[in-house]
C-alpha cells in the first residue's frame, strides 16, 4: 500500500497523553469520561477512562456493537528543564507513542496503518503550500503566477506612479533614502521601461 492510499491521522480520534496529563485523567484513583466533538459542536463519541496507577489505565467504550475493556501502559519520561511527560504505550506493538488513534482498538498510527497527510503530497504541492503560508504571513494576498498585465501604450506607462518621495531620476537604496545612486539614463527612458525600475 503506497502513502497516498493511506488514511490521515488526522481524520481518526485521538487520545493524546499530554492533554490528559493536564486535566488531570493520568492520576492515579482518577475517573472520567473522555469525548469528542464534530465541528459543529455535536458529541460523537466518548470512552471511559480509569486510571489504575501512574503506569496503567484502563479504557472501557463500545465499538461497533461489540465492548471492549482493556488497559495501556502509561511510561513517565523526564524533561530537561525538569518535569516528567506522559507517553503511552502501544497495546497491540508496545511502541512508545504520544497518541493513540481510535480504530476497534486505540493503538499508534503503524499499527492503525496511516500517515499524516502531508505525507500523501507531491513535493511539488508541499512547496506551494509553503509558498502560500509564508504569503498569508506577509499579507500578501496574490498568488505567485499571479502577475501584473503588461503595460502596451504610454499612457499606461506613463499613469505608473512613482514611489514617494523619490525623484525620477534617483533609486535610493535604503528605506531613509540615503546612499542612492543617480541613474546614467535620462527620466523618459526610466519612465519608458518601469519594468527594469528597481527601487
Amino acid at each position: 500500500m503506497t502513502a497516498r492510499q493511506k488514511g490521515t491521522v488526522e481524520s481518526y480520534r485521538k487520545l493524546p497523553a499530554g492533554k490528559l496529563n493536564r486535566e488531570g485523567a493520568l492520576t492515579p484513583g482518577h475517573q472520567c469520561e473522555w469525548g469528542w466533538w464534530n465541528r459543529d459542536g455535536e458529541h460523537t463519541s466518548s470512552i471511559s477512562l480509569a486510571c489504575i496507577d501512574r503506569e496503567t489505565l484502563r479504557l472501557s467504550y463500545n465499538c461497533a456493537g461489540e465492548a471492549y475493556d482493556y488497559s495501556v501502559g502509561v511510561e513517565w519520561l523526564p524533561c530537561h528543564m525538569g518535569g516528567e511527560r506522559a507517553m503511552f504505550r502501544c497495546p497491540c506493538c508496545g511502541k512508545r507513542c504520544a497518541k493513540l488513534l481510535a480504530d476497534r482498538v486505540f493503538a499508534c498510527r503503524s499499527c492503525v496503518g496511516v500517515n499524516y497527510s502531508s505525507q500523501q503530497r507531491a513535493k511539488r504541492d508541499a512547496a506551494l503550500d509553503q509558498s502560500w503560508k509564508l504569503r498569508s504571513r506577509l499579507g500578501c494576498d496574490h498568488g505567485m503566477l499571479d502577475t501584473p498585465a503588461p503595460l502596451h501604450t504610454q499612457a499606461e506607462v506613463d499613469a505608473v506612479p512613482y514611489p514617494p518621495n523619490t525623484d525620477p531620476t534617483h533609486r535610493a537604496l535604503r528605506p531613509d533614502g540615503s546612499g542612492g545612486v543617480r541613474a546614467t539614463a535620462p527620466p523618459d527612458v526610466w519612465r519608458s521601461r518601469p519594468a527594469l525600475m528597481v527601487f
